[in-house]
């Protein structure tokens, strides 16, 4: 019976090839676009499940009130974790990471490189972690000091073929002795490392640095352990919190949950958004469904075709449901066909979409038997979808109503077919306005002014030291227009402190203001405003032994009309006091710039040139022959630092990295546009192909009787316009609603604009009228005599 089915079913698809083409090609584009979308979107679902442990491992986080300010920060004080073991017999374990901020320097006596993936732990890191080892102990390899293990590609990075066991390697200031090598994965993990270090710098309950992890007892024990968190925080820093005026709320973070869930202050890594997870699965969702509506639409507008066809069969004794399973085995091995040809454009786009979402996504059919069991129930969900209406409204025909005529039924579902046309366009214009305003905005980012000048600025990584040494030797080179040392770069992290105004009786409580340790050259090579007082000098002594100059949303935060006679001073809580670790005069007030990312409103920031530390240098060169000044810093840099690799990067792509996620999510939604719409004029054009055919002998009369080829265009693309001018009235609304919650993420964005909806809504109906247009001309063209000769 089975093989009678099979059949029937390749005979009427090989008798409609035309149809069959279309619906193959729409649905291999539909399941193609839907299968790298799920894969991008399992990949995304995959990080950090791969631990043992993974369901009873919680971050520890904290939520920190000061000021009238709240701070939701993924660092917690050094001692947190350890004494949450000692309090609570639930927490099995606790282990703690350190990040350094910026690259470290790492080396051997063969290579020298700066290495950002550099972590410091603890021993007990593999008891809680699952990292596999393909060298070493886990249970001893980081028990001893300055202990480090480091993955395999870093071991032949520096040793070549070599045994790294045993080696040192310089990391900053240390030396290490390597201990173990990791074992090479394809596990996604929001601990992303090269080295692991066992050297931790020990601080008390007040420096708030460190990355702590627990183990529970089980995932109950988490509810019961935040319950008991304010009367930990009382028991060891409630003294130091009631005089710094802070209040500090722990909280627990599901260890799977971290990476598209958190998007905390001072985050390990960069997480992903299950936002953008559910908005990709929508989108996979609905450029499938667009494909199967283009089934369901050409399968209705042929029922005339086919009534005759289930009247006989009918007659001669086919019941309804051997008619459903007729129908629906053929739109399921069109789907099996479909997808077969999908997979051969995932094979073939799939380079090109890891390059750019920066993945490793791979399609095992044979060593992951859940993969081939996927495809299969895609195709089998789109089979099903595109085939179940078609399948129900033909076998529901009766014998004597289509023998009669078998044009009238046809004609009855002309209403649904355009329901679903403008279902398709809805979809499709949505998308199309999206793109529009992704782009809009990304374009906004990238041009509006900052308040500061981020164009040809090199940036050296560098300590304090090195950069005394270095700054002199490249200052006076002629393509050398500034140079200035400082703690921090606009895009980068920087630190916070309590700032308070000295002699000032409004002002008893210290505010947590963000901070920049900066040279007296920095305002003047970054070309930012100073709109009162001055800027830092070098030859002002006091603005040597330590000054401050606020940007405008600081002096609204202390309140004041004016920087005049105005002095500052930073601190920091002990016992019951705040000590003053510097003091000095406000000299200088600089318009607000955007020192952080657009999606954050411009916050209170502190420059100042005493009592921090250097870790870049900022160096202003001339447009013409970057290439030579690069030269020249390099070579420069080998003969003041010999024992560090020259390492540098480009201010402006530094910051741009900043929007990446968002120039991504554009460029996708671009793609998803161009082929939703393509899939739906695929349908356009199918259904334009049978309403011109259906239509031939009134052409025929009508060209007799003196009608142009304009006439028809017209005539056969109007209805299809109006199908689309629906479309818009009803996708605009909807886009509204979807790109204004999107936008909501920047603090700083675009206004959603008429000519955005106007724009998508023109291009829709061209594309859709030049399909349809396409197919009346050269229906109109056919000579009269060829249409009316079986009259």
């Amino acid at each position: 019976m089975i093989k009678n089915y099979l059949t029937v079913a390749i005979r009427n698809l090989a008798r409609n090839k035309t149809f069959s083409a279309i619906n193959i090609l729409g649905l291999a584009i539909g399941m193609a676009c839907c299968i790298l979308i799920l894969l991008y979107v399992q990949d995304e679902l995959s990080y950090d499940q791969h631990h043992e442990h993974a369901q009873r491992i919680y971050r520890l986080a904290e939520e920190v009130h000061i000021a009238g300010q709240t701070h939701r920060i993924a660092i917690t004080s050094f001692p947190m974790g350890p004494a949450l073991v000692q309090d609570y017999p639930t927490v099995v374990d606790a282990v703690r990471f350190f990040r350094n901020d910026e690259k470290t320097p790492v080396a051997n006596q063969q290579n020298q490189f700066y290495e950002r993936g550099v972590l410091f732990t603890e021993a007990n890191v593999f008891r809680v972690f699952d990292f596999p080892l393909s060298k070493g102990d886990p249970q001893t390899a980081l028990q001893e000091p300055y202990s480090i293990v480091l993955t395999e590609e870093m071991a032949r990075k520096y040793f070549g073929d070599r045994d790294p066991m045993g080696q040192t390697l310089s990391v900053g200031e240390a030396e290490c002795k390597i201990t173990g090598v990791l074992k090479e994965t394809d596990q996604n993990t929001h601990l992303q490392f090269n080295f692991l270090a066992s050297s931790m710098r020990r601080r008390d309950w007040v420096d708030h640095s460190y990355y702590t992890y627990l183990l529970l007892q089980d995932t109950h024990a988490a509810d019961e352990l935040e319950t008991e968190l304010p009367n930990f925080i009382e028991r060891h820093l409630g003294e130091q919190l009631k005089t710094s005026g802070i209040q500090l709320k722990p909280f627990l973070q599901p260890l799977t949950d971290i990476h598209l869930h958190s998007h905390l202050e001072s985050e390990i890594g960069p997480n992903g958004d299950i936002r953008y997870v559910y908005l990709f699965l929508i989108i996979a969702f609905f450029v499938l469904v667009i494909a199967c509506v283009n089934f369901i639409n050409l399968s209705t507008a042929r029922s005339a075709s086919r009534s005759k066809e289930v009247g006989m069969r009918k007659v001669v004794g086919a019941n309804r449901s051997q008619l459903i399973r007729q129908f629906m085995g053929e739109s399921i091995l069109l789907a099996l066909v479909a997808l077969l040809f999908a997979v051969v454009l995932i094979e073939v786009s799939l380079p090109a979409f890891n390059a750019f979402t920066q993945r490793e996504l791979v399609l095992d059919y044979t060593g992951n038997w859940h993969v081939v069991f996927a495809l299969l129930g895609i195709a089998l969900f789109a089979g099903l979808l595109s085939g179940v209406y078609p399948a129900l409204f033909l076998s529901a025909f009766q014998p004597v109503e289509v023998l009669k005529s078998t044009l009238r039924r046809g004609l009855k579902t002309s209403n649904s077919r355009k329901t679903l046309v403008v279902f398709q366009f809805v979809i499709s214009i949505v998308l199309i306005i999206g793109t529009v305003v992704v782009y809009h905005q990304s374009d906004y980012i990238k041009n509006k002014k900052l308040g500061f000048n981020k164009e040809q600025v090199v940036v050296i990584p560098i300590d304090r030291q090195l950069a005394k040494r270095y700054k002199p030797t490249v200052s006076a080179y002629a393509a050398v227009l500034n140079v200035s040392a400082s703690s921090t770069v606009p895009g980068r992290e920087l630190a916070a402190h309590l700032f308070r105004p000295s002699l000032d009786p409004t002002h008893k409580d210290a505010l947590l203001i963000n901070v920049m340790y900066v040279d007296h050259e920095f305002i003047q090579t970054y070309g930012i405003e100073v709109l009162e007082g001055r800027a830092f000098s070098e030859d002002i002594g006091s603005d040597r032994n330590g000054a401050f100059i606020l940007n405008e949303a600081a002096v609204r935060k202390f309140g004041w009309t004016s920087h005049a006679n105005r002095k500052l001073e930073r601190v920091y809580p002990e016992g019951d006091i705040l000590n003053v670790e510097v003091q000095g005069d406000v000299v200088g007030v600089v318009r607000d710039f955007h020192y952080q990312s657009l999606h954050y409103e411009i916050e209170p920031l502190v420059l100042m040139t005493r009592g921090g530390w250097i870790d870049y240098l900022s160096i202003r060169i001339h447009s013409d022959d970057i290439a030579a000044t690069l030269d020249f810093l390099k070579t420069q840099w080998r003969e003041v630092v010999s024992n560090r690799p020259f390492d540098y990067f480009f201010l402006d792509d530094d910051y741009d990295k900043l929007y990446r996620i968002e120039e991504q999510i554009g460029t996708l939604f671009g793609l998803f546009s161009i082929l939703a719409i393509f899939v739906a004029s695929l349908g356009l054009f199918g259904l334009a192909s049978f309403t011109a055919q259906q239509r031939i002998k009134e052409i025929g009369i009508r060209k007799v009787l003196g009608a142009s080829v304009s006439n028809f265009v017209l005539m056969l693309s109007k209805e299809f316009a109006i199908l689309v001018g629906i479309a818009n009235l009803i996708a605009w609304p909807i886009a509204y609603y979807a790109m204004n919650r999107w936008l909501q993420d920047f603090a700083y964005r675009i206004d959603l604009e008429i000519w955005a909806f106007v724009l998508s809504g023109f291009l829709a109906l061209f594309i859709a009228l030049t399909t349809v247009s396409y197919q009346a001309w050269k229906v109109a063209r056919t000579n009269p005599v060829d249409a009316l000769r079986y009259e």
